[in-house]
């Protein structure tokens, strides 16, 4: 399979994982294609892109935002992880998901440094055998939460495809 169709299946699934969050309000869409959009450089557009907000007692709702970079079975490499890194200077969090059972990703080449680097940077490592089956989502590491630069996430918010969630940026904003 290859990585187009894999986008909307795991958005619909992550509309469900993403309740791991603990967010009140979520809002998910895919932002891998905005033609020939300047966005800033090699490898800053996640494939999907997460904004939740959450409410705490005594602190203020803050924004979280999360990428997911995906890659199919035939991509199973180093690529993945290095373009999670880059839309980290961007996020609070960032993943890459690869379409591969387990077995199957321990035993292909870049295994170990895809893991390595993961660690190393923070980036969350997801392995699903079916995409659209939350049951089959591996958590191998967990995303590592950072505080993105302010002007360097803003930036990116604006560079957004999508009104709808411009606008529930900004509702959630006031």
């Amino acid at each position: 399979m290859k990585e187009r169709p894999l986008y909307q299946p795991i958005r619909t699934t992550l509309e469900r994982w993403i309740s791991r969050f603990g967010f009140d309000d979520v809002h998910i869409e895919e932002t891998h294609s905005q033609g020939s959009k300047l966005t800033g450089g090699t490898f800053t557009r996640p494939d999907i892109t997460a904004a939740g907000v959450r409410t705490y007692v005594f602190l203020p709702k803050p924004l979280e935002i999360i990428t997911f970079e995906i890659k199919s079975l035939e991509a199973v490499g180093i690529m993945g992880v290095l373009e999670a890194i880059a839309h980290r200077e961007a996020a609070h969090r960032s993943y890459v998901i690869y379409a591969i059972s387990r077995a199957a990703f321990e035993s292909s080449a870049e295994a170990e440094r895809i893991f390595e680097l993961s660690q190393k940077y923070g980036i969350g490592l997801v392995l699903t055998e079916d995409p659209s089956e939350v049951e089959t989502w591996e958590i191998v590491l967990d995303a590592v939460r950072h505080e993105p630069d302010p002007a360097r996430l803003d930036r990116f918010l604006g560079d957004l495809p999508s009104d709808v969630m411009k606008k529930q940026l900004h509702r959630w904003k006031t």
